[in-house]
């Protein structure tokens, strides 16, 4: 198995999994969304991020940074938010039901009610909306910025390489609509 990149206590700083985390599905949602959505998103780069995540050559792009570009400021928030943000969203997906030797079932008690699943898928889009801004950030820092040799898996001569991502495998990618850049928002 390869290391993993984010902790589930390192999740915990980037988004709110509430009071009682179930440590069991915030693990398996981080290992999947870091086997799946990272792969889908960088390509074969992310197993150069895998590998190196500990290097301190990879230290501003794992954990975000300040770059310029042409006298123009740029933050990208780095790949572990990034990777946050998809486990989050695959978090969200596995917390509404509990697999039991009966089905699926949905846990509730007198104190609680159950959130519809169109809440959240809901929510499962604005996180995928958020990742895709992160991801755009990320995508200029590894493109424009790349001053070295680094990164050459993901950009070669300014631009990215065919093993770059956007394959489009995850699930999750069932929840997002088309993007209309014109106005912002997901349709």
């Amino acid at each position: 198995m390869a290391a993993q990149i984010l902790t589930v206590e390192e999740l915990k700083t980037y988004r709110d999994l509430g009071g009682k985390v179930d440590i069991d599905k915030a693990t398996e949602a981080i290992r999947e969304a870091q086997q799946v959505e990272l792969y889908d998103a960088f390509g074969y780069f992310s197993f150069d991020i895998i590998k190196n995540k500990d290097e301190a050559n990879y230290a501003d792009l794992m954990n975000g940074s300040e770059f310029t570009i042409s006298n123009d400021l740029f933050i990208h928030e780095g790949i572990k938010s990034l990777l946050a943000d998809y486990a989050f969203a695959r978090y969200l997906a596995k917390l509404k039901m509990n697999l039991t030797p009966f089905g699926i079932t949905i846990k509730t008690n007198e104190d609680s009610v159950p959130v519809d699943m169109k809440t959240v898928d809901s929510m499962i889009l604005k996180t995928l909306q958020d990742a895709d801004v992160k991801k755009e950030t990320i995508d200029r820092y590894l493109t424009e910025k790349n001053d070295s040799s680094l990164f050459d898996r993901y950009v070669q001569g300014g631009k990215r390489t065919k093993s770059a991502g956007s394959r489009r495998y995850s699930i999750l990618n069932g929840n997002r609509r088309r993007t209309d850049k014109r106005i912002g928002y997901y349709e």
